[in-house]
């Protein structure tokens, strides 16, 4: 008896020992119902003061991405300016000296080259150049500085080149001055409109009437008794004052006026050729 009694002693001891614990541990439940509830999700305190839910840091969390910085508009100006200079300078010498325009054997052109030429030179007293030019290689005279305009620049087939050259600035398209050609473009040298932008207005202001360029040109003819181009102008800007009126500054119509008075008729400015090999004198441009 003494055996089993000891014996039972023993399970008995084991068996307090073993439950004890558990005992703690449903007294701690008791005590605080939330341990194993709320509180396992309560946010722990961290070092710099802030917490976290289960556990982790905000150095553990994902970090959100710093977002790329922006240009300011002015900036952003700076920078594409810079870019087209650059373009330009790669590309194309600079435009100087007088103000030369492409032409070739199409009479509608040679009215408009006569046309623009005559307000330049008696308005703007610009010396000017009709430059001959085979209309295939028109192209690679402005990237050469040969030329400053082509008044009838043909878009449609200028393919890559012409987008290249004017999202690079390198030229600059000043519209249609026959708005019944969709396609034919005035186009400068960008250097034009930096050293001569009143010539790069009037190019851009410039409209006559389709039908009155068709008229006009049929007109002109060659040899030494044909009829000139300037001859075709002067009879445009005698019969149609109230129209060019509008495209030029009083002052500037009045010097039109009174070269067509004074029977103007070659696109040479006298008063801008050098007199004795020295400057001459009345032309900011001799």
């Amino acid at each position: 008896m003494k055996v089993i009694r000891g014996l039972f002693s023993h399970v008995f001891f084991v068996a307090v020992a073993m439950l004890a614990p558990l005992l703690v541990v449903a007294c701690n439940s008791q005590d605080d119902p939330f341990e194993f509830g709320e509180r396992m999700n309560t946010p722990t305190p961290t070092a710099d003061g802030t917490s976290s839910e289960n556990g982790l840091t905000p150095k553990d969390a994902k970090a959100s991405p710093t977002p790329l910085p922006t240009l300011a508009p002015a900036a952003a100006v700076a920078t594409v300016e810079a870019r087209q200079t650059a373009h330009l300078a790669s590309l194309f010498p600079e435009s100087k000296g007088d103000i030369k325009i492409a032409e070739w054997d199409h009479k509608p052109l040679q009215f408009e080259n006569a046309l623009i030429g005559y307000l330049l030179v008696y308005g703007y007293e610009w010396n000017i150049e009709i430059i001959p030019i085979d209309q295939a290689n028109y192209q690679k005279a402005l990237e050469n500085a040969e030329i400053d305009v082509v008044m009838e620049f043909d878009r449609s087939s200028a393919g890559d080149w012409y987008k290249t050259h004017i999202d690079g600035g390198a030229i600059k398209d000043l519209g249609s001055i026959n708005s019944s050609e969709d396609n034919n473009r005035i186009v400068i040298h960008s250097g034009l409109a930096k050293r001569a932008p009143e010539a790069a207005e009037l190019m851009r202001t410039v409209r006559p009437a389709p039908e009155l360029i068709d008229k006009l040109s049929s007109s002109i003819s060659s040899g030494r008794i044909g009829i000139k181009p300037t001859v075709a102008v002067i009879k445009f800007l005698k019969e149609n004052e109230e129209t060019w009126r509008k495209w030029l500054e009083p002052e500037v119509g009045e010097k039109i006026i009174a070269a067509v008075k004074g029977g103007k008729i070659s696109l040479v400015n006298q008063k801008c050729i050098p007199a004795g090999g020295s400057g001459g004198a009345g032309s900011p441009n001799c």
